[in-house]
């Protein structure tokens, strides 16, 4: 399970960490150091893990599972969250901490769930996306915590990248991932050739993607997989693919990957150039901003 501001689902995320409970680790850390995604180990102890996958740091902890879910609480923050939730616990006489919610004399009271912790605190589970401010625990202690969107809710995808442009899969293991998902339909909405992405989808590999969806299609039937193209809309205001090939399409997503040193007025206009344009179906991330 990842923790911190990854399982809060921020904006930017400082750090990996993941948390696996485990009686006895060593066999499990044996085997992911080993793994060949594992570039190079840089920290190694009986219940922590440290790698680099990927050029990235990647923490893992092993708890024991009595204290498992009070490791989760305490490492997914945020902190102002998880202070609160100390103050409370000091209130009953109690100390939380990523052991446990422990005792005054230090014997654990709660610790193996989150779900546990929150419930001895008088509190119903706190959804990680909404453990930031004061809200939510005031919205817990008065029984309005909003029910947030879960995967379960989620019916498709429409804007995703395939190995046609800077995607790492293929279109086929794309519509298989999205079928064991439940997923009603999909579309593959590859770059066009001025993205400023590594790969990009050209006119001819758009005939070609063409023809492998229309194979998935007789393949996958019970999931509806619509072919489509993120077309970016060019400094001058016009579409990067001509009107030819874009009434091939599905679906057609136009976004502004690159200001071109232009005003925000000139920047409108693009956008609203490409919204009046019959063969554009949706805006993609209009505000294009920069993180954070």
């Amino acid at each position: 399970m990842p923790v911190g501001s990854l399982r809060r689902g921020q904006d930017t995320v400082g750090d990996i960490e993941i948390i696996a409970s485990a009686t006895n680790p060593r066999e499990a850390i044996d085997a992911i150091v080993h793994l060949p995604e594992a570039a190079r180990c840089l920290h190694r102890s009986p219940r922590k893990l440290y790698l680099l996958i990927d050029a990235h740091q990647v923490g893992i902890r092993f708890p024991a599972p009595a204290a498992a879910g009070a490791a989760l609480l305490v490492l997914t923050g945020s902190s102002h969250h998880v202070g609160r939730l100390k103050t409370l616990a000091a209130r009953r006489g109690w100390h939380l901490n990523a052991d446990g919610l422990l005792s005054a004399d230090r014997s654990a009271t709660a610790g193996t769930s989150e779900e546990e912790i929150y419930a001895a605190l008088g509190l119903p589970f706190i959804p990680p996306e909404i453990r930031d401010g004061a809200d939510a625990l005031r919205a817990a202690a008065e029984g309005t915590l909003p029910t947030l969107v879960s995967r379960a809710h989620i019916r498709g995808d429409l804007h995703m990248h395939s190995r046609y442009s800077d995607g790492r899969d293929s279109v086929e293991t794309m519509a298989t991932r999205c079928r064991s998902l439940g997923y009603e339909y999909l579309a593959i909405t590859d770059h066009s050739p001025h993205s400023p992405a590594p790969r990009n989808l050209t006119a001819d590999g758009a005939e070609r993607q063409a023809e492998d969806i229309a194979a998935l299609r007789e393949r996958y039937p019970d999931i509806a997989i619509l072919h489509g193209c993120e077309v970016d809309i060019l400094p001058n205001g016009r579409l990067d693919f001509p009107d030819r090939i874009l009434q091939r399409f599905d679906l057609v997503l136009a976004p502004l990957h690159e200001g071109a040193g232009q005003s925000p007025e000139r920047l409108l206009r693009r956008y609203a150039s490409a919204m009046r344009h019959p063969l554009v179906s949706v805006i993609t991330h209009p505000t294009n901003r920069l993180i954070p």
